[in-house]
């Protein structure tokens, strides 16, 4: 795992919890510090070489960093470390034109690099909670149980634009009291996922102008609904 945020930190204990071995990362070693002492099953590394020489080969590497020259800067202490093999997976918010470039750039060095995968499976939460515990949760909410006519708006910033159909409620004092009419939304998906309380287990789903996900129930805060439809 390079890179220590709130994400990178959840990943990684996420692949322990799960029996996958982890070396670390972060460019401020004391991010490092921190989070093996809290942590001590994790194996700390002080360099990307270090970081390198910890893995066993085909090496695995997320990058859980900020886009742009972080990235860069970053793939280009990697790139003389890597051998034929090994992935790099950059989990930011890259721009799709950043990763169409590095990729060129990494054939030429035969490693190999790729755009993330159009479908998305979600591990499930360390604490999982039910739909229905939720709700009796939220003092006041909208409980949305489809979307559709969903647009990007922003592929930088991953902002999406759609409506709810066919299945949205008023949720008071931890009870669903009534429907109401669909509303439309304009939400980054990293501000959504931010902004995550809860999550269920993910259960596999089809949309209608989607590939099939793996995903979970979410209670949001400050998801950006913006009016009312007429129906």
């Amino acid at each position: 795992m390079i890179g220590l945020g709130t994400m990178g930190e959840n990943l990684a204990l996420n692949l322990m919890d799960h029996g996958t071995p982890v070396a670390v990362w972060n460019l401020e070693p004391e991010w490092t510090d921190r989070f093996v002492a809290a942590h001590p099953d994790v194996t700390p590394t002080k360099s990307l070489a270090d970081l390198v020489r910890a893995l066993p080969r085909p090496r695995r590497m997320l990058m859980m960093i900020k886009a742009g020259t972080p990235v860069d800067l970053t793939m280009e202490k990697l790139a003389p470390l890597c051998e034929p093999g090994d992935i790099v997976i950059d989990g930011g918010n890259s721009w799709f034109k950043d990763t169409q470039r590095r990729e060129a750039a990494w054939r030429e060095r035969t490693n190999e690099m790729g755009e993330a995968p159009m479908n998305i499976v979600f591990e499930g939460p360390r604490e999982p909670s039910t739909v229905e515990q939720m709700i009796a949760s939220t003092e006041r909410g909208i409980l949305v149980t489809r979307l559709w006519y969903i647009r990007e708006v922003d592929p930088y910033e991953k902002i999406l634009t759609g409506m709810t159909r066919d299945g949205t409620f008023l949720v008071e004092n931890g009870k669903v009291v009534c429907g109401v009419r669909n509303f439309r939304f304009n939400q980054s998906l990293i501000d959504m996922l931010a902004n995550v309380e809860q999550m269920s287990e993910p259960v596999r789903t089809s949309g209608e102008e989607s590939f099939d996900m793996v995903v979970p129930a979410m209670k949001v805060r400050e998801f950006n609904f913006t009016e009312v439809t007429k129906f």
